[in-house]
């Protein structure tokens, strides 16, 4: 049997269906781009088999007709790099992956879906601005871990040792933190991981401003809430601070925690695999 090719108006169909995105949740490259030079839009957008064009090729199925390997619903958009890597590995890629794959990627084309997910713009990809993240909060988890055991020590008060100062550790911390160099040197790019830094750089900048070096802070602290504990003796409710300042250095790290919390929300949701 010859090879069998997508008809023109099938094609259209799913770039339509797509957007101008590859389909593998890991890319998402954008596959348009338009030259000033020469005045025409470059599509480097490929549209896929997912089962076999032909026989013997990656992903057979002889059970489908014709009119069925040549249908919308075998057809997948994906970059060049991709439409190769699957095709190279139809054990790794089979065609169930290749199909949650294309109902992601109609699912979200949607306004709202490319404002969040692609502001970046072209060439840019979900897996790049995640690894960007992952790189900001790594390259500070001493800093992180400087700041926790700091509050550690902030919990208990005693009449004898009332107060704590903010030791160099801490405060080279803070500085870490309020650096901002994250759209220079990280290329964070994407609207909500830009935000969700900023927000962590202008904090720790507060504190640098109110938290200075030798200042002494008020240790104890104490819980507010209703919820009951789940055994009797042990402590509902959220943990707060006696102390503005060792209680802006908490609320500090819960942004982190939560920019973190989004960079494993999206690696689930969107199956993305960090390079190590």
């Amino acid at each position: 049997m010859q090879r069998i090719e997508f008809p023109q108006k099938v094609k259209d169909r799913i770039r339509l269906e797509t957007g101008p995105f590859c389909s593998k949740p890991s890319c998402r490259r954008y596959l348009s781009f338009y030259s000033i030079p020469d005045a025409k839009l470059a599509s480097l957008a490929q549209v896929a088999h997912i089962y076999a064009a032909s026989v013997g090729g990656p992903r057979t199925n002889p059970f489908l007709s014709e009119h069925e390997l040549k249908s919308p619903d075998n057809a997948l958009q994906l970059c060049s790099v991709c439409h190769a890597l699957v095709d190279a590995c139809p054990q790794l890629f089979p065609a169930e992956t290749l199909q949650e794959w294309k109902r992601k990627a109609k699912e979200d084309n949607t306004p709202e879906s490319l404002h969040q997910w692609h502001w970046a713009g072209e060439n840019r990809t979900l897996v790049e601005d995640c690894e960007q993240v992952q790189c900001f909060l790594n390259d500070r988890k001493e800093s992180y871990r400087c700041l926790e055991n700091f509050l550690r020590r902030l919990q208990t008060a005693s009449i004898l040792n009332p107060t704590e100062k903010t030791d160099l550790s801490a405060h080279a911390a803070l500085l870490a933190y309020s650096r901002n160099d994250s759209a220079q040197k990280y290329k964070v790019v994407s609207r909500k991981y830009r935000e969700k830094a900023k927000e962590i750089i202008e904090a720790a900048g507060k504190l640098q401003n109110t938290c200075s070096l030798s200042t002494d802070i008020v240790k104890g602290h104490h819980r507010v809430g209703d919820t009951p504990p789940l055994f009797a003796g042990f402590p509902a409710g959220e943990l707060c601070y006696d102390d503005k300042n060792a209680q802006a250095i908490h609320l500090l790290l819960k942004l982190i925690d939560d920019l973190q919390a989004c960079c494993e929300e999206d690696e689930k949701e969107h199956y993305l695999q960090f390079s190590d």
